[in-house]
């Protein structure tokens, strides 16, 4: 199980005289009832349950315990509420009557499976539930002290029950004592003598369930949160027109189509009127319906003429077949398809900076807990970022969407808990298969590219259609799930050699003048004809009419290199003779891994990067660049492919010599 984290305090409360969940206050504006808290898992990210999530859940409860019983145990009209908890893929506590009744989870055989609780496992033998087994009244005492379920204590069970099976445990009154996983099939249950045969999950005295009235809609739940919802928007508010006054820059909303940015669109209307831009960084791989959805948003709020639309100028395609499938441990697809459009954006609408509002929340992951609400991201220089919905949990945000009637991105409704880019290496294996049942051609289209991509490489058929790919270096949970599957890791993990190119450095003595001279080989062929014009970012080169040399000058140094992968750098000063090498690789390195993102065209201060297709690499205008190396320093594929120079010391010395 993965480690419990908390990214905030837990915030669901519940009025049992309404049967609503409230968040966060200790009585209901509704009635006056005192809540009481809900025991939730952190980090307690609550959310609606959708029509979707009802249909899911009752299908899944009528597959492992009979037909009807699913809507017998979610009935209409009450509310539910879902609560993400830690899981090696989804898995959510299922809240109702303010109780959790258990968890809908996606197990490794790629299915859904319900996991009751000991509430959910009385209503399902209250509905006329199959998998149960019922035990002798000398097994209660120890059931109840912690002891797994034994041959001997079995009087009777259902035949039907399979090994791990959910199964309820039920007293000779017929109550519900406990749940726990069957260890053995239904039918060797009831002729064994002796072992475990269900492993105990949960066990508590037995007692009716606790079902409370029915009868409530999501409009009451915006009405008895009113309160706190308003005074969660109006911090939001303040915070950000305090943000504005503070740094008196141009402000605007960073819309993607998902629930966190309406509802931050919905605030920055009230907070800061007509005062603000909203822009929308297209990575080319965004669903239909979020593209439909920035463009309809828009039209409803009268507000399309202040939509800033930016499409990544890089093809998803020619780089998933360059560097493979995005990985969680290897993101070049953010860098390529979402920062450089957003920097584009900004250095071409807002050349003095800007205040860009995000709707980034603590309860989404540890890293977005840790961050300031204000901060500042070096892949997009100029841009202030800061979080006015920093401390809402997802229930927060649905409410105050309800509450202003605002239309949330339909794919929400359609079982997709959150949504990004559809081929997201973050995605869950969950997300990969509701892609399947909503853009069967995408899903298609992404299945054939890593099954091909495995093959190529050498993985087994498993690193695709089990979601190995979204790891280059696999994490702990997936390396448990690699071991029941009988897989080997270094069937899956990455045979794509990430490591920087090693170069060496060694020394040529010469006969005249007091020079460091520093001369080596890399490990590949140059083309002198494209690294000549990417040296000018660090000074003044030319080239030899064979083109098999390039010469470089700058200051007290002198550069050759040859096509054939040697070079040799001259200069007075070691240090700024390291320093040139490592600019040389990074220059070398930036011709050979570039994929046209555009990222150094966005960076360049002097306008001196252009982007040729017909070269596929940036051409540099030697007259406008100033040689700040700005673009080296920001280029997504040099921070990908990282390179760390071998240069020994032992192998560098002074060569002085006599006139």
């Amino acid at each position: 199980m993965p480690k419990i984290v908390y990214l905030g305090p837990l915030l669901l409360n519940w009025c049992f005289q309404c049967n609503i969940p409230i968040l966060e206050m200790e009585s209901c504006t509704l009635c006056g009832s005192p809540t009481i808290k809900c025991k939730i898992t952190p980090p307690g990210d609550i959310r609606p349950a959708f029509a979707h999530d009802i249909e899911l859940i009752r299908r899944t409860i009528d597959f492992q315990y009979c037909t009807g019983v699913g809507h017998k145990v979610i009935p209409d009209k009450k509310l539910v509420v879902l609560n993400k908890a830690p899981a090696l893929d989804r898995r959510n506590e299922i809240i109702l009557d303010g109780v959790i009744i258990g968890a809908l989870f996606f197990d490794i055989s790629q299915e859904w499976k319900f996991r009751p609780k000991v509430e959910g496992a009385r209503r399902l033998w209250l509905a006329g539930c199959n998998k149960w087994v019922k035990i002798d009244e000398g097994a209660v005492d120890p059931l109840l002290k912690g002891a797994n379920l034994l041959a001997p204590g079995v009087n009777d069970c259902d035949p039907s029950i399979q090994p791990e099976d959910e199964v309820m445990v039920i007293t000779p009154s017929d109550e519900v004592l406990g749940v726990g996983v069957a260890k053995i099939s239904g039918e060797v249950m009831l002729a064994t003598k002796s072992g475990m045969v269900v492993k105990m999950k949960h066990c508590e005295s037995p007692s009716p369930p606790n079902i409370y009235h029915d009868g409530q809609t999501w409009e009451m739940a915006v009405q008895a949160n009113m309160q706190i919802l308003n005074s969660k928007a109006e911090d939001a508010i303040q915070f950000m027109r305090s943000i504005g006054e503070s740094y008196r820059k141009p402000m605007a909303v960073a819309y993607s189509g998902g629930k966190d940015s309406l509802c931050l669109l919905l605030l920055a209307m009230e907070a800061l009127g007509d005062q603000f831009n909203i822009f929308f960084a297209d990575t080319g791989i965004e669903f239909p319906e979020t593209i439909d959805n920035v463009f309809t948003t828009m039209k409803e709020f009268g507000i399309e003429n202040r939509l800033i639309y930016k499409k990544t100028e890089a093809n998803w395609e020619e780089m998933i077949e360059k560097f493979g499938p995005p990985a969680r441990d290897f993101r070049w697809c953010c860098k390529l398809l979402k920062l450089s459009p957003t920097a584009q954006i900004i250095r071409e609408h807002y050349p003095e900076g800007v205040v860009t509002f995000l709707g980034v929340r603590r309860y989404e992951s540890q890293p977005r807990a840790q961050e300031n609400r204000v901060w500042k991201n070096p892949f997009v220089p100029g841009q202030i970022g800061a979080s006015p919905i920093k401390n809402w949990t997802a229930l927060h945000v649905w409410l105050y969407i309800l509450m202003k009637n605002a239309i949330a991105n339909p794919l929400y409704y359609r079982g997709f808990e959150r949504i990004g880019c559809i081929y997201c290496p973050a995605m869950k294996l969950s997300e990969l298969h509701a892609i399947k049942e909503t853009h069967e051609h995408l899903y298609r289209f992404w299945m054939e590219f890593l099954n091909n991509w495995a093959k190529s490489n050498g993985y087994a058929e498993e690193w695709a259609t089990y979601g190995f790919w979204r790891w280059k270096k696999l994490a702990k949970g997936q390396i448990q799930v690699a071991k029941q599957l009988g897989l080997q890791i270094n069937e899956l993990e990455s045979h794509i050699d990430l490591q920087p190119t090693r170069y060496v450095i060694k020394e040529k003595k010469r006969s005249q003048g007091n020079l460091y001279i520093l001369g080596g080989r890399f490990p590949h062929p140059i083309d002198i004809q494209r690294i000549g014009n990417l040296l000018h970012i660090l000074g003044k080169s030319w080239m030899n009419e064979s083109l098999d040399r390039v010469n470089m000058q700058i200051d007290e140094s002198s550069v050759a290199i040859f096509a054939d992968g040697t070079f040799e750098v001259s200069t007075s000063h070691l240090k700024a003779g390291k320093r040139l090498i490592k600019n040389l690789v990074k220059v070398m390195l930036r011709a050979k891994k570039c994929v046209g993102c555009g990222f150094c065209k966005t960076f360049c201060p002097q306008g001196a990067t252009t982007l040729e297709l017909q070269y596929n690499y940036p051409i540099i205008d030697e007259q406008k660049c100033s040689n700040c190396t700005q673009c080296l320093n920001t280029c997504p594929s040099l921070l990908l492919f990282s390179e760390k120079p071998l240069i020994k010391k032992e192998l560098i010395e002074k060569v002085s010599s006599h006139l």
